[in-house]
């Protein structure tokens, strides 16, 4: 089964600073940011010294997708994406519903220095300040991950919905079968082919299937247009009196079945 093949354009770009959210890495840490005790004043210092190392990248495509249609009949399910087909049955149950018409892929990096500082103070013994200094970069990828989210969604004029990364697990108990309640980390490889990692700095272990620099982050995010004029999206006609629903705009996170 042949599909058209599509050579997208591929943004490679530095990232700005701003990804060091006191918020985001007390969540990280577990407990309220408290300047003046033991844990706020170590974690200034790994803010410090992570800000120095820091340098934020990403790599980003918009490909066309279909959902199902295996190559071989009767095959398990999966997703085109452009004309390669990719067998994951994950996938074909989390997209189906929203059926985009096209998808972001794209990689996220904080670089190799941030690695080589926590594994230099844990080389030292310094095994707090790599804890925390580990807690603060942790923290930045996760701003850095939600913030090119967002972007490829409003640049693309689509509506917000979740991302999937490999490694992602459904709820314990969903009831849906192995293979299609979570997506393996061997699906880092579909990244690698698609977005060709190495132009990050990027390398991936198809051994164990993970990244290098370690703080480094793919996702895979729905592109869904935004409702339209015909469909009362810009209009009053055709909506109900109680307004717009909140509930279509908004599908379930990233992680969650």
């Amino acid at each position: 089964m042949e599909r058209s093949a599509e050579c997208p354009e591929t943004l490679l770009e530095e990232e700005p600073a701003g990804l060091l959210d006191r918020a985001a890495i007390a969540r990280q840490v577990g407990q309220p940011w408290e300047r003046e005790s033991g844990v706020g004043r170590a974690l200034e210092e790994a803010m410090e010294a992570v800000a120095r190392s820091l340098a934020p990248r990403s790599l980003s495509a918009c490909f066309p997708l279909a959902v199902g249609a295996p190559p071989q009949p009767g095959g398990p399910a999966g997703i085109w994406i452009g004309s390669r087909w990719f067998e994951a049955p994950y996938l074909a149950r989390r997209l189906a519903p929203l059926a985009p018409p096209r998808v972001a892929l794209f990689c996220v990096t904080l670089g190799s220095a941030c690695d080589a500082l926590i594994s230099g103070l844990g080389r030292r013994g310094a095994v707090a300040e790599a804890y925390f200094a580990d807690c603060v970069a942790s923290a930045a990828i996760s701003t850095l991950t939600n913030r090119v989210h967002e972007r490829l969604q409003g640049a693309a004029g689509a509506r917000r919905t979740f991302r999937l990364s490999p490694g992602i697990m459904a709820r314990s108990g969903s009831g849906v079968a192995y293979d299609r309640e979570h997506w393996p980390l061997a699906a880092q490889a579909m990244f690698a082919q698609l977005l060709s990692l190495d132009r990050l700095g990027v390398r991936l272990d198809q051994t164990y299937w993970t990244l290098q620099p370690s703080k480094t982050t793919t996702a895979l995010v729905p592109l869904c247009p935004l409702p339209s004029a015909a469909s009362g999206g810009s209009s009053g006609r055709g909506r109900s009196r109680r307004g717009p629903s909140r509930r279509a705009e908004s599908p379930p996170d990233d992680s969650r079945a």
